[in-house]
């Protein structure tokens, strides 16, 4: 298994916020036999510089060819309108493999913000 996992601001961003409140992304690639997964998990407040950041890991993490790809989003308080085109566009790539972006844990206000985008249908919603 493979686990990456990045800071989404600068270090001098993070050390003046709140460690719950700091961006980071984490990838955790099993590959293990039959099984292809990649679990995403987002965590903190991702908006402004931050989401630049998540575009150039979401890019990264595509690469992989996981026949599996889970979205945790338990400990993401804020996602903005770029961060959200991100996703969508992330599952845009994993759906024309084929494939769908599951996602677990996303909390009722960010349901309600990508039902009125009309962008749900992007993705598998697990719970």
């Amino acid at each position: 298994m493979l686990n990456v996992e990045m800071q989404l601001a600068s270090p001098e961003a993070c050390s003046r916020i709140p460690p719950h409140l700091v961006p980071v992304a984490k990838a955790e690639v099993d590959f293990q036999g039959d099984r292809k997964q990649v679990r995403v998990t987002l965590k903190g407040v991702i908006e402004g510089e931050s989401v630049n950041a998540l575009r150039r890991f979401l890019k990264d993490v595509s690469s992989f060819r996981a026949t599996k790809w889970i979205l945790q989003m338990e400990n993401l308080q804020v996602l903005s309108g770029r961060g959200i085109q991100m996703l969508v566009k992330f599952s845009r790539i994993i759906r024309k493999r084929g494939h769908a972006v599951e996602i677990h844990g996303m909390h009722k206000n960010l349901y309600a913000t990508l039902e009125e985008l009309e962008v749900l249908k992007e993705f598998q919603i697990a719970d």
